[in-house]
């Protein structure tokens, strides 16, 4: 009786709908993963089932003492490969880091010359078994004395070289500049016809400050006629923050950077934009990267994986859509899906389901849609939590639901459009 209640209450105030526009995307950076992540799926499957993309780098984990991941251990080769492919969608939509030293320079005149590196790299990504569809360039440099150290950048003669390559060998792979101020060259490379993205790498407080005039960056690249088809990546490290375990935590302060960005320096129209990436990374130090929730699923951890989780369910709270957001939403980390009544809401005739009502375990139906139109189908709760993702096929077996009302949402491809069905279980 109590859950039937439950259902009309919800019946009666909540409105579920779909969005018909454009959105930021979620990436996540894979630097400094733990080994236990391979072991506690569990504890970061919705992240996995959701994040949109990655960037692909196995760097070797060092927790600072005294934090909630201290004696966590690296991933071995085998089982970093088996991390990215966890990943449901940002296994097959990855880029991997390339700075300049990664190939033969006056530092290390003994490793490969650029196309041998690529060669031997995309040998082994192809054996992994995940996809790389981008490769971020930039100068970096040895030593760690800023005023001895050398500084090793990229020629228009190799980045040419390397986009020859890809041509001959991987048209699809796009190369992406990592750009960390305003600087002329910084401009030169952004609007370059070899570079398809732009990456500026900074934690918030850089950002506030305007550092290397970020802002303005930003700002031209979002309106320059060179640059304006060109997809923004916001790397954020969450490691770099003021105390990220403190208060505010590490989760609070990279939700209160993206709200920022859509109600202080840009607008919601570029919240609302798909040439946008936001992306937490996390290096050593490193910062915690699961689980993505506690407390039975009902609040998000200050975490890797629970800021992304919080950005992607959250979404249309940071685009806006019910308001702009205020700095206490942006800090609440309260497990809720941001519903309203103001979203289009798209004809479901097309989706028919059965049974419905159902049983527990019972393989549900759906017919009259191709099912290879279909990306992604999320199954979540009254609450927006995900309680479980599937990708292929006509059919659907709910094991995780109790008796309820969930919302089944069909996400298709090459579109930002879904759409939702109620199910009941008995």
């Amino acid at each position: 009786m109590k859950n039937k209640s439950s259902i009309v209450i919800v019946l009666a105030f909540v409105l579920v709908s779909i969005n018909s526009h454009s959105q930021f995307e979620v990436w996540l950076g894979t630097t400094c993963t733990p080994k236990n992540a391979i072991f506690k799926k569990e504890t970061w499957a919705n992240t996995a089932q959701l994040v949109e993309g990655l960037n692909i780098n196995n760097t070797p984990v060092r927790p600072a003492a005294g934090t909630p991941s201290e004696g966590e251990e690296s991933l071995t080769t085998g089982q970093f490969n088996n991390l990215v492919n966890t990943y449901e969608l940002g296994g097959k939509n990855g880029f991997i880091p390339v700075p300049r030293t990664f190939f033969k320079s006056d530092a290390f005149p003994d490793r490969d010359d650029l196309i041998p590196f690529l060669e031997k790299k995309f040998t082994q990504i192809d054996n992994a078994g995940y996809t790389v569809n981008g490769i971020m360039f930039f100068d970096n440099f040895v030593g760690s004395n800023p005023s001895t150290r050398v500084v090793y950048k990229y020629t228009l003669e190799e980045v040419q070289t390397m986009r020859t390559w890809l041509d001959a060998n991987l048209p699809n792979v796009k190369l992406i500049y990592n750009a960390r101020n305003n600087g002329a060259e910084s401009r030169s490379w952004c609007e370059s016809n070899l570079v398809d993205n732009i990456t500026i790498e900074a934690k918030p407080k850089l950002w506030y400050d305007n550092a290397g005039s970020r802002q303005t960056l930003l700002k031209w690249l979002w309106t320059n006629p060179n640059t304006i088809n060109k997809r923004i990546i916001f790397q954020v490290p969450v490691n770099t923050m003021t105390n990220p375990y403190g208060t505010p935590s590490g989760f609070q302060q990279f939700r209160d950077f993206v709200r920022w960005l859509g109600t202080d320096l840009m607008d919601f129209n570029f919240m609302r934009s798909n040439r946008v990436i936001i992306m937490p990374v996390t290096y050593n130090n490193a910062f915690t990267f699961y689980p993505e929730t506690i407390n039975d699923g009902t609040t998000y951890d200050n975490t890797m994986t629970g800021i992304a989780l919080s950005l992607i369910e959250q979404r249309r709270l940071f685009q806006g859509l019910d308001g702009g957001p205020t700095q206490a939403q942006a800090f609440d980390n309260t497990r809720y899906a941001a519903l309203s009544t103001n979203d289009f809401e798209l004809d479901d005739s097309a989706i028919k389901l059965f049974p419905n009502p159902s049983k527990k375990g019972r393989v549900v139906n759906f017919k009259n849609l191709k099912s290879d139109n279909i990306e992604q189908i999320i199954v979540t709760d009254i609450t927006g939590k995900t309680i479980q993702y599937h990708s292929e096929g006509n059919t659907i077996k709910l094991t995780n639901a109790d008796a309820g009302l969930y919302f089944i949402k069909f996400r298709f491809q090459n579109e930002n459009s879904f759409i939702t069905k109620k199910l009941i279980i008995h």
